[in-house]
C-alpha cells in the first residue's frame, strides 16, 4: 500500500511530526503499539525504515513522529518531502 505525506509539523527544533493517508483506504485500522514500515530507494538501494504510530485511527490517516539524524538514510529524506494539499475532508 502507498501512504501520502499530507502535512509535516515541527515540534521542536530537528522533531517532526508527519500525518500521512493511505488514498487507497477508506479506514486504516491499527492499534496503539503498532508501526509502519516506510521503504525508499536512496543512492539507488531500497531503504526500509520502521517508525511507531504516533496518533489514534481516524480515517485513512497516520502520524510519526520523529527527530531528524545527522547523516541517517531515512530521516533527512522524510524531512526533505513535499507535503500534498489535500481539500478540507471533515467539518
Amino acid at each position: 500500500m502507498k501512504a501520502e505525506l499530507v502535512s509535516s509539523r515541527q515540534m521542536a527544533p530537528e522533531i517532526r511530526q508527519f500525518e500521512f493517508a493511505v488514498p487507497e483506504m477508506a479506514e486504516l485500522k491499527f492499534l496503539p503499539g503498532q508501526f509502519v514500515s516506510l521503504s525508499e530507494t536512496l543512492h539507488d538501494k531500497k531503504v526500509t525504515r520502521a517508525y511507531s504510530i504516533a496518533s489514534l485511527p481516524e480515517g485513512n490517516r497516520f502520524s510519526i513522529c520523529l527527530n531528524r539524524v545527522e547523516g541517517g538514510l531515512f530521516s533527512p529524506h522524510l524531512f526533505a518531502l513535499p507535503t500534498r494539499m489535500c481539500a478540507p475532508t471533515r467539518r
